[in-house]
C-alpha cells in the first residue's frame, strides 16, 4: 500500500480499511489464493482460511470478471465443484458488504452475478456438524457456469 490514507478517495479508503477483507489478509493460516479456474472473461481464486473442523476448513473465493463491457456475468456452481466438500455445510459471506447470503452444502448451487472489471469475494465458513461420519466426496470436473446477458442485457442481442 503506497498511498496516504489521509488523501485517498473514500471509496479507496473504504475498501483498504475494510475490516472483512483485512481478516482474510491476515488470516493465521497464511496460505496464499491460487486461481484454480481460468476463463475467457470469469478467473477464480480460493484460499482456505480458518476455522478447521475435522480437516477441513474454511474458504475464501474471488470471482475476478475480467470483462468490461455490458452488464454483469452470472456464475453459477455447487460448492462441491470448489472443493468445499464437508458434509455439515458452510455459511456464506460477501466480503464487501458483510452481508449473509445462507447456508449451503456441498451439493447446492449458488448463484451469483459479478460486475464487470469486478470482484465477487464469499467466505464460506464451515459448519460444526455433530456426530458427523459421512466420507469425503469429490469435486465436480466441470467447475463453474458463466452466463453473459450481453452488452446491455436485452434479449435481441443473443
Amino acid at each position: 500500500m503506497s498511498a496516504d490514507l489521509r488523501s485517498i478517495r473514500p471509496e479507496f479508503k473504504e475498501i483498504l480499511l475494510n475490516k472483512n477483507l483485512i481478516q482474510i489478509d491476515q488470516d493465521p493460516m497464511g496460505v496464499q489464493a491460487k486461481r484454480i479456474i481460468k476463463t475467457e472473461y470469469i478467473h477464480v481464486f480460493t484460499r482456505p482460511l480458518i476455522p478447521v473442523y475435522q480437516g477441513n476448513t474454511s474458504m475464501a473465493v474471488a470471482f475476478l470478471n475480467r470483462y468490461n463491457q455490458g452488464t454483469p456475468l452470472t456464475v453459477k456452481f455447487t460448492l462441491q465443484a470448489l472443493g468445499l466438500n464437508h458434509p455439515g455445510g458452510y455459511q456464506a459471506w460477501e466480503m464487501f458488504s458483510g452481508s449473509s447470503l445462507g447456508q449451503f452444502k456441498p451439493q447446492d448451487t449458488f448463484t451469483e452475478r459479478v460486475n464487470p472489471t469486478g470482484v465477487l469475494l464469499i467466505r464460506f465458513n464451515i459448519i460444526r456438524q455433530s456426530g458427523a461420519a459421512g466420507h469425503p466426496l469429490h469435486a465436480a470436473d466441470d467447475g463453474i457456469e458463466i452466463t453473459n446477458p450481453g452488452l446491455t442485457g436485452w434479449r435481441t442481442e443473443f
